[in-house]
């Protein structure tokens, strides 16, 4: 220990104490290596499209395991559900898949359920499950909705575009033109007899008021709900008097008359319409005459329902975080402008399968453009050399593509702080709780003394969701610039981005 210099010393110490702290949060925490205990149920689907291998399952909102396998049973899709230990299943609850995200991800819901029927023991099969609404079947109900409108036109069509059909129409409108000059006339011609009956009533309601009077006890109810309908007989005589009123208006007549022919012009727009359907004129006609038109509908809206249930199933994760190196520079260089130990990151994945993802990113590198300046002097015949160098920081990208290699392994190649690179992470929980990576790239060794390429450990701990810290040995092959480090940083996903902006769950169509 007394050969290494302070800042490894200070390097493993912190290094210690990380995996002290894992050490620890794994024993307190009662957080086992490995997978979880539990236990396997089957599920029945029609239809799991866009439902994935590891998509969780929830009872109530809350976590209880994961899809472990997909396969089709005869001619329906069986679904393996692994299920938290010590969670019980009710019988007679219902599987429904579902939807959450502001990609769309699908999960498996367990709903409904009291237990009355005993609980489904480890293997056993819970029943049929509710498979969400397609686009199919919106395309089947469209059908159906085209070959009523076909109906309806082509009755249309026998009814109203026949020359029997517009003679039924004329007499109609004849007909009723000749009602309404009748009711006019009749209104007219007895006004005074309305009065006089008017008149009447009030009188026998007058008479009927002495005669509660004189039998109140005998009549009763009886004559209670008489002297309330004669109390409504002069309302009544006034309302009929301001109607016989209107209709002997010459206006209202005129306006009559207009309602008649626009009644008719109407009439004959639609015969005009119905007869283009009917022919398969327009867009609509088109649909209903011509099936390539409903075809190529049909083919359009299954390329749209395609597309929109691949960025459904993309899964974004943002990440923010920053590293600290503990070094010490070779005292063989006279640094001008010494580089900066604090390295920044911003990394954007994008993973439109469970095996394949993409990773994009800029790195904020101390380590960037420098130059370098040679110069020799002579001490006693003796020749020197000093070099001073020069460091600018510089904005470095990344952009690589992964394969999931196996359940717990992804492998990364491409480009890494804007050189060819390639990595492989490791992880230790289902839920990226600790993840070992390494990374190997810059193989040409441009910062290195003899070439070598540019080699770093880190093993991240997400203490608490979405933060986390890491440590690790960077550079290890590079005598000048090898050095442990220490971070912390941020993990932001689709589904964290949707409370952050929104509060809650998004409404989503189920």
């Amino acid at each position: 220990m007394e050969g290494l210099r302070p800042e490894v010393k200070v390097g493993l110490f912190v290094f210690v104490g990380l995996l002290i702290l894992a050490y620890l949060t794994l024993t307190f925490g009662n957080i086992k290596l490995g997978k979880p205990k539990g236990y396997t149920i089957s599920v029945y689907f029609d239809s799991v499209s866009g439902l994935e291998k590891k998509a969780l399952v929830k009872i109530a909102g809350v976590d209880v395991g994961w899809v472990e396998d997909i396969r089709l049973t005869g001619t329906k899709a069986e679904v393996i559900l692994w299920i938290k230990q010590g969670v019980k299943i009710p019988k007679d609850a219902t599987a429904v898949i579902r939807t959450m995200g502001l990609m769309g991800e699908k999960y498996i819901e367990i709903v409904g359920g009291t237990g009355a029927e005993g609980y489904v023991v480890a293997g056993g099969t819970l029943g049929e499950g509710v498979p969400p609404a397609d686009a199919d079947y919106l395309i089947a109900q469209l059908s159906d909705i085209a070959r009523d409108l076909k109906a309806v036109t082509e009755s249309l069509k026998n009814s109203i575009g026949t020359p029997e059909g517009e003679r039924n129409i004329k007499e109609t409108l004849a007909n009723l033109r000749e009602l309404t000059s009748n009711l006019a006339k009749i209104t007219a011609d007895n006004q005074y007899r309305i009065n006089a009956i008017v008149e009447n009533t009030q009188k026998l309601t007058e008479a009927l008021n002495e005669l509660i009077q004189e039998h109140k006890k005998d009549m009763g109810t009886t004559l209670a709900n008489l002297k309330d309908f004669s109390d409504r007989l002069p309302t009544i005589a006034e309302n009929l008097e301001k109607i016989s009123s209107t209709l002997a208006d010459t206006n209202t007549r005129k306006n009559l008359q207009t309602t008649i022919a626009e009644l008719r012009e109407a009439s004959s727009n639609i015969k005009v319409i119905t007869s283009d359907i009917a022919q398969g004129k327009g867009t609509i006609g088109k649909l209903v005459k011509e099936d390539k038109v409903y075809e190529d509908l049909k083919e359009t809206l299954g390329t749209f329902k395609e597309g929109t249930d691949r960025i459904r199933r993309t899964k974004l994760t943002l990440e923010f975080k920053g590293d600290y190196m503990f070094r010490d520079l070779d005292d063989e260089y006279s640094y001008s402008s010494e580089p900066s130990n604090s390295y920044g990151y911003f990394n954007v994945r994008i993973q439109p399968r469970e095996d394949r993802f993409y990773i994009l990113g800029v790195t904020s590198d101390p380590r960037g453009d420098y130059d370098e300046e040679r110069k020799y002097y002579y001490v006693d015949g003796k020749r020197h050399q000093v070099r001073k160098v020069k460091y600018d920081r510089d904005i470095k990208f990344t952009a690589q593509y992964g394969i999931g290699l196996f359940p717990d392994l992804d492998f990364r190649i491409g480009l890494k702080d804007s050189t060819a690179g390639v990595g492989f992470d490791y992880k230790f929980f289902q839920d990226d709780t600790l993840v070992a990576s390494l990374d190997v790239w810059d193989f040409s060794g441009e910062y290195s003394d003899h070439g070598e390429p540019r080699a770093r450990v880190t093993l991240q701990y997400k203490f608490w969701k979405p933060f986390f810290i890491e440590a690790g040995w960077d550079d290890m092959f590079n005598s000048k610039f090898s050095s442990f480090f220490v971070g912390a940083g941020m993990r932001v996903t689709d589904e964290d981005l949707k409370y952050l902006l929104f509060g809650g769950d998004l409404p989503v169509k189920k």
